[in-house]
């Protein structure tokens, strides 16, 4: 289930989850996320995302950005996605450059309107992304929730 806000942080302007990370099923992330036109335009690319990841073997997902937060306009999604069990031949290409290594983030924006990071991925030189995922980026040493939902269940 995915809690209510912190009002902690309403000084800048919105409000994120307490820090923890969430199970919810896809059609709860709609029900909580999906308040008004611009974000359910969001969800579409988070769902067209989620089922290529699935049809990849990819077991869950982690989602997080200006999405899961009190932000009416948020400029994106940012999802972690679990590479355990991933057919990297059945991966679609822009979740994971061969030759560089990393997803093609222009590509992923245009296509889904957020980015895909493989979550075990270093945001930070010791950081993955999971970690990163949960800082409160302009406020130091203050965590926030993500959620995560299971691929293949509720998608």
């Amino acid at each position: 289930m995915i809690p209510t806000f912190e009002a902690e942080l309403v000084s800048y302007g919105l409000h994120v989850l307490p820090p923890g990370i969430y199970e919810a099923t896809f059609e709860e992330i709609v029900a909580r996320f999906a308040w008004n036109r611009y974000r359910r335009g969001l969800i579409a690319g988070l769902k067209d995302g989620f089922e290529l990841l699935k049809a990849a073997g990819c077991p869950r997902a982690y989602v997080d950005g200006s999405f899961a937060t009190s932000k009416d306009r948020p400029s994106d999604f940012d999802v972690a996605w679990d590479p355990v069990g991933v057919d990297p031949d059945a991966l679609d290409p822009a979740f994971f450059n061969r030759v560089t290594g990393v997803p093609a983030r222009d590509e992923l924006k245009r296509r889904f309107g957020g980015d895909f990071f493989p979550s075990t991925a270093e945001a930070r030189p010791g950081r993955t992304f999971l970690d990163f995922f949960q800082d409160v980026k302009f406020v130091p040493g203050k965590r926030k929730g993500i959620v995560v939902i299971a691929l293949g269940e509720g998608t």
